[in-house]
């Protein structure tokens, strides 16, 4: 393997620093939030209907990943090139993807924010069907690359 860049050497500090790093307050007092919410859901929420409800919306993710972006943006035919080029492009290539996830949760959410309580309904399956085209976008890109052999 090569030497690492200079650029390569901070993201490996960054991650030794973001390991050793505890919840903050924030991420606490949201936990303590949210439990009750979690519980009452688990309580009159079938288990089966919020199966269903992931298996769908996943479904619906997966079907609208789009590999073909990013591979414009990197110059590449195929994913499975990003594997030989720098770190620093991969990871301007996944805050493109996070940007792109950000806007379009903020502009759903907005969008069913404004219909008050009765956009609700529509809220919340959008917002987890976008957060599973994101984790599709990803994954379908980290298999190709790690799939790919030198």
């Amino acid at each position: 393997m090569d030497e690492l860049n200079e650029y390569e050497k901070a993201q490996v500090r960054a991650i030794e620093d973001w390991k050793k790093e505890k919840p903050g307050v924030v991420s606490q007092a949201f936990g303590i939030i949210v439990e009750p919410l979690a519980w009452l859901v688990q309580k009159v929420v079938p288990e089966s209907a919020i199966a269903g409800a992931l298996d769908f919306a996943s479904t619906a993710g997966q079907w609208l990943t789009d590999t073909g972006d990013i591979l414009h943006k990197a110059e590449a035919k195929k994913v499975s090139e990003l594997r030989t080029k720098d770190l620093q492009l991969s990871d301007r290539l996944a805050d493109d993807v996070h940007n792109w996830a950000i806007g379009i949760a903020v502009a759903e959410g907005a969008a069913t924010g404004a219909f008050g309580l009765f956009g609700a309904p529509v809220d919340i399956p959008a917002i987890i069907t976008i957060a599973m085209r994101t984790i599709h976008n990803a994954r379908a890109n980290m298999i190709e690359i790690s799939s790919a052999v030198y």
